[in-house]
């Protein structure tokens, strides 16, 4: 174990031949979780237990050519890139089905019953958007988005569609993206994201939704509720859980007079056991069931009276599960 001068070349960098334990195994050349893979053998060391490699030491004053080196080659590069923005984003719309000036017309509604004839007339689905098409297509309910609706652009302008827009939450009230990256909240603490587009387009339905029937409060905050209701839509997001995300569920529902009930939490589906059996059954979504809980808060969402419930549980009438 140790490091050995090799050669010291004109720019003054010396190059060293070292050898130490091998990381991976710990220098025992052996790894006993795999041992079911050729017996455990390190694939780092090969069994040795020891791994070389060659290191480099640069002298002051060649580090700082090279990192003028690789400053001019990224001011070089960025400039090329900055000159050609306005072409890779026409590119960028063209591919992600946005119009030449990066407007997009997204599908409101139960898209999912329709995807069918979505597909036929041109639209395309984008798991950080919805079914979406260039024009405004005669028929079908759609919402404008812009590609800064959906996409973040870099710091060259040009758009990434590996970075869908996300906007944050906590306790439900919309914070910047500076108050997300500059604050360690959790999901505890009621931390929240959502990709905006999609968000946009669920607000555009609850707006929708809401435009047949009046929705006002059900009950007093605290007390117990049971009410048959008929689920209108569930949404989900990842928030931070610790060290891992957990997926949070929101079931909007809809009771007999139109008034909107509201239930988070982390079971998406919906779960009940029924009497005198042993085994969890799925509430049949297309038809009414009851769901009993406590009424945590009122709340108005995009001028919508909302009840909302905690600690809940559904049940649902024999007959009306799949």
């Amino acid at each position: 174990m140790g490091r050995t001068l090799i050669r010291t070349d004109k720019n003054g960098t010396k190059y060293y031949h070292v050898t130490c334990p091998c990381m991976k195994c710990g220098g025992q050349g052996y790894i006993k979780h795999f041992h079911y893979v050729e017996g455990g053998l390190c694939f780092d060391c090969n069994g040795s237990g020891v791994i070389d490699y060659e290191e480099k030491e640069y002298t002051e004053e060649y580090l700082k050519k090279l990192e003028e080196r690789r400053r001019k080659a990224q001011e070089k590069k960025d400039a090329k890139r900055k000159a050609e923005a306005d072409e890779l984003n026409k590119a960028f719309f063209e591919r992600n089905n946005f119009s030449a000036e990066g407007k997009t017309y997204v599908a409101l509604g139960d898209s999912y019953s329709m995807r069918d004839k979505l597909k036929e007339l041109g639209f395309r689905f984008n798991n950080c958007v919805g079914w979406m098409f260039p024009v405004k297509v005669d028929g079908i309910e759609t919402l404008e988005l812009s590609a800064d609706d959906c996409y973040e652009k870099d710091r060259l302008g040009v758009y990434d569609w590996r970075e869908p827009k996300k906007i944050y939450f906590l306790k439900s009230e919309q914070i910047t993206m500076e108050e997300a990256r500059d604050n360690d909240y959790s999901w505890e603490d009621g931390f929240s994201w959502e990709w905006k587009a999609m968000y946009l387009v669920h607000r555009a339905n609850l707006v929708r939704e809401s435009s047949d029937s009046e929705s006002g409060y059900v009950g007093i905050v605290g007390d117990g509720i049971v009410t048959e209701v008929t689920l209108k839509r569930t949404t989900s997001w990842e928030s931070s859980f610790g060290y891992r995300t957990k997926t949070m569920y929101m079931h909007i529902m809809e009771d007999s007079n139109g008034n909107v009930i509201v239930w988070k939490t982390d079971n998406g589906s919906l779960l009940f056991m029924p009497k005198g059996e042993e085994n969890y059954k799925c509430v049949d979504t297309d038809h009414p069931f009851t769901i009993m809980g406590t009424i945590k808060e009122h709340t108005e969402y995009n001028g919508i009276k909302q009840t909302v419930l905690t600690r809940c549980k559904v049940s649902q009438k024999e007959g009306a599960n799949v």
